[in-house]
C-alpha cells in the first residue's frame, strides 16, 4: 500500500481493491461443501463367472442405480444367449436349428453374425463353436 506519512495508512489502491473484489468472489463462487465423487462397486454372479462392476460419482444412490442397470443388462444378456437354459435363444437353437428355423431376437444374431466374422477373419483360430471345449472341460458334470 502506498502511505503518505510514516505511520498513516491511505486508501486502498485501486489494484487493490479489484484484487480484494476478484478474491471474494472466487471465494464465494466455491461451494462451501464439495461432493466427493465416490467409488462404488459390485460383484454379480452372471454368465458362469463373476462380473465386477465399479461405478465412481458423486451421488451414492446414481451410482448404485448405474450397477443395478449393468446388473440387469448382464442378466437379461444371459437370459438369451446362455447356452445352460434349454429356453434361451441359443439353447433353442441348439436344440432346434438341425431341423427347423429357430427365431432369435437381433441381439443374438449380432452376436453369432460378429462371432462368425471373427472365426472367418482369424481363419478358424478362433471358433465360437463350444462344442469340443466343452467336451475338454466336461463342464456339464462339474460341481
Amino acid at each position: 500500500m502506498d502511505t503518505i506519512e510514516a505511520g498513516a495508512r491511505a486508501w486502498p489502491s485501486r489494484r487493490e481493491v479489484l484484487a480484494l473484489g476478484l478474491g471474494a468472489f472466487v471465494v464465494l463462487a466455491l461451494p462451501w461443501r464439495r461432493a466427493h465423487a465416490r467409488l462404488v462397486r459390485r460383484t454379480v454372479p452372471v454368465m458362469g463367472t463373476i462380473a465386477e462392476l465399479a461405478v465412481v460419482h458423486r451421488d451414492a444412490r446414481y451410482a448404485h442405480g448405474a450397477l443395478d442397470a449393468a446388473a440387469a443388462e448382464l442378466r437379461r444378456v444371459e437370459r438369451a444367449m446362455t447356452r445352460f437354459d434349454a429356453g434361451s435363444e441359443v439353447g433353442r437353437a441348439n436344440r432346434h436349428a438341425a431341423a427347423d428355423a429357430v427365431a432369435i431376437g437381433p441381439a443374438t444374431a449380432f452376436v453369432l453374425a460378429e462371432a462368425l466374422r471373427w472365426a472367418e477373419t482369424s481363419d478358424g483360430a478362433f471358433d465360437p463353436c463350444l462344442g469340443r471345449a466343452v467336451e475338454l472341460w466336461d463342464v456339464t458334470h462339474r460341481h
